[in-house]
């Protein structure tokens, strides 16, 4: 639970840094090299599926283990498989997060006037 608490973490703070570094916000910020961008964005494609599939476990472990709440043990086991749920949650929406942070700001000057992009036309 921790380490995926950690690793949603880093890939927020990930997905800020490039957003600003793409924006080229604040001073002295160093623009981001394409190949880095792309290799996060492999990254958080593939932590948002290990973290959907990490999720369906424990929510189905806890559909499992509905049904033995009374006793001490499952009861235990119940908690940790939703609290491990809730962290493979963040995790998936840190990782989209950093997905979305990693695309290119559209140029205004490409829209016409019905808002449609110049290329889709």
């Amino acid at each position: 639970m921790p380490a995926l608490l950690i690793a949603a973490l880093a890939e927020a703070w990930t997905g800020r840094d490039i957003k600003a570094r793409i924006a080229r916000r604040g001073e002295g910020v160093k623009p981001v090299a394409p190949l880095f961008v792309s290799r996060m964005v492999a990254l958080a494609k593939a932590t948002s599926l290990a973290a959907a599939i990490i999720a369906g476990f424990a929510a189905g472990f806890d559909i499992y283990l509905a049904g033995s709440l009374s006793a001490s043990v499952p009861r235990q086991d119940a908690l940790t498989a939703v609290i491990t749920f809730v962290a493979a949650v963040v995790l998936a929406c840190a990782a989209l997060y950093l997905e979305n942070c990693c695309r290119v700001p559209e140029d205004p000057g490409s829209r016409d006037e019905h808002g449609a992009s110049a290329s889709s036309s």
